[in-house]
């Protein structure tokens, strides 16, 4: 069963029970990924994280503010669902940020494993700099 709020896209590949949505409150005091990147049209950052089974998951990718520019975020589970990819708006706020919580539908913990996370510069005038953070 797929499981969907904000109509937020899953992979029609792999069956999901991993719910997708906007990020608020406090978010999980381990951190994962915790870089800066910048990205230009066209291109494509990857980045990996093993991650124990935890019952949520919060992603951060931030390009400060700058909307104008559009970036997308696809995340991949360790059991092959693929999530997204996100835009800005698809956390509720249109603000040069994807900010979102990944949580099980059934409450167990999120697949352990290798996640990996694709950051696309869908439409970029000249070079955007950005934030990239994951917390478990």
């Amino acid at each position: 069963m797929v499981m969907l709020l904000f109509a937020l896209p899953v992979s029609a590949q792999e069956e999901s029970t991993t719910i997708v949505k906007p990020a608020s409150g406090t978010r999980p005091t381990n951190i994962g990924i915790d870089t800066a990147g910048s990205i230009t049209q066209g291109e494509t950052d990857w980045y990996q994280q093993y991650i124990p089974g935890v019952p949520q998951i919060v992603v951060d990718l931030d390009w400060y503010n700058n909307p104008s520019n559009s970036l997308t975020l696809t995340i991949y589970q360790p059991d092959g669902v693929v999530l997204g990819p996100y835009h800005d708006a698809d956390d509720g706020i249109t603000n040069g940020r994807i900010y979102l919580s990944l949580t099980d539908s059934n409450g167990e913990n999120l697949p352990r494993g290798t996640w990996m996370f694709k950051v696309y510069g869908e439409k970029v005038q000249g070079t955007q700099n950005y934030e990239f953070n994951v917390y478990y």
